[in-house]
């Protein structure tokens, strides 16, 4: 069973066995400025990160022979999204809305990242009754399908469509 505060006694046990010299590599959080009313100052360089050019991302997941949902998100760069139900899901027909862009902007650095626009087009468990799901990008003028029969392709696409589904759920609709 775990326990609140096992985690960060790991990591503090983690430290001391790695010796002193590794602790002070290790990034130490910004203290908040005098007078800043105990608000933290990040370094610049945090917000400065570039975020790719993508142009939309988008996912689609199919329906089993049971209740999988079945639903298609395309969400734009400036975070605006459309969204069709299609079966065992709150919201059915088509709907519009918009995501937080702080959050849109960290999985476009997933994307980049994770190297999806690498990967395969397909993964395919070979069986009938599993739901499938399709991950997409728009980046640089070239749009990159990943389809996913039956939850075999790398964890790399079930995040990316984890980091959506997160989208939707903190999203303002329409």
């Amino acid at each position: 069973m775990a326990t609140a505060g096992e985690l960060a006694m790991l990591f503090r046990q983690q430290l001391s066995a790695a010796g002193a010299a590794d602790q002070q590599s290790a990034p130490v959080a910004p203290k908040p400025a005098p007078g800043s009313q105990g608000q933290l100052r990040l370094p610049t360089s945090v917000w400065n990160r570039p975020v790719p050019d993508i142009t939309r991302i988008g996912l689609e997941r199919t329906e089993c022979f049971g209740t999988c949902p079945a639903y298609t998100v395309v969400i734009m760069a400036d975070g605006s999204f459309t969204y069709t139900g299609e079966a065992h899901v709150e919201r059915m027909g088509d709907h519009r809305g918009t995501v937080p862009l702080w959050l849109l902007n960290q999985v476009f650095r997933y994307v980049e990242d994770s190297g999806f626009m690498a990967l395969a087009h397909s993964s395919d468990v070979g069986a009938l009754d599993v739901p499938s799901t399709y991950t997409m990008v728009e980046w640089a003028g070239v749009t990159h399908v990943v389809l996913d029969v039956g939850n075999v392709a790398p964890a790399t696409v079930w995040a990316f469509g984890m980091l959506i589904d997160q989208m939707l759920e903190l999203a303002t609709w329409e």
